[in-house]
């Protein structure tokens, strides 16, 4: 939401964008989400993501479920969409987001980054 800022052009005050943010809530493949009282992992155009430091972060948060990734389904979806189920999940599917991959060690915003990154290189050429 920090695009629709003032401080980046917007024409929200802070306090209005911060509001939009904690009463938020969307459907996300078909789960009700909500950000009222969460802290999301933030982005940064500074943070610069690095695919093969992804690969580590695919191996510590990812392999004991994904064996393998499937580059015509990578080919279809966004890197957006990719960091949106990163963060959030699909309880529909029985996976977990960002908090709960490993017990007690929630993803960095770098590390989702650069595990983004590196699904991103993974894709198919053709879907």
């Amino acid at each position: 939401m920090s695009a629709f800022a003032e401080e980046h052009g917007g024409s929200l005050t802070a306090k209005q964008v911060s509001i939009l943010a904690d009463q938020i809530e969307v459907r996300w493949m078909g789960q009700q989400v909500s950000a009222a009282g969460l802290t999301l992992p933030t982005y940064s155009a500074q943070d610069v993501p690095d695919a093969d430091r992804g690969e580590a972060v695919f191996q510590i948060y990812c392999a004991r479920c994904h064996t393998a990734v499937d580059p015509s389904y990578l080919a279809l979806v966004s890197d957006q969409a990719l960091r949106t189920t990163v963060i959030v999940g699909r309880t529909d599917l029985g996976t977990p987001d960002w908090r709960s991959y490993v017990a007690g060690r929630a993803m960095k915003p770098q590390e989702i980054s650069d595990l983004v990154a590196w699904l991103s290189a993974q894709r198919g050429v053709t879907p």
